[in-house]
């Protein structure tokens, strides 16, 4: 069964080390992290993290009065990764409050 978990990143640097292997452990089996507007080195730790096929990052340009949050969500429901995982767990918030998960749907459908 494939789990993925969509999130939106800012200035997580510190959280994300531990993130990543929890999600694993509770049974994610794919993250994708949107990250925008940040003030930190995030862009460059996710990149690296993805390289190393971690999870799949990013960047998303924002217009001002905007949900980062429900643009994210958007996008996201038309990845194709997120096609093909039976779950998708909506877990904003997630690299701070680390068991924060508020919506989870069937991935598959349309």
């Amino acid at each position: 069964m494939r789990i993925i978990a969509v999130t939106t990143l800012r200035n997580a640097v510190p959280f994300i080390v531990e993130w990543v292997p929890h999600m694993g452990a509770i049974g994610v089996t794919d993250l994708l992290v949107y990250i925008n507007d940040r003030d930190d080195v995030t862009d460059a730790l996710l990149a690296v993290l993805a390289n190393h096929g971690a999870l799949h990052h990013i960047v998303q340009q924002v217009p001002n009065g905007i949900s980062p949050q429900w643009q994210a969500l958007k996008a996201a429901w038309k990845y194709p990764l997120r096609k093909i995982c039976d779950w998708a767990v909506a877990n904003e918030k997630s690299a701070r409050h680390i068991a924060y998960i508020p919506l989870v749907v069937r991935g598959k459908s349309a």
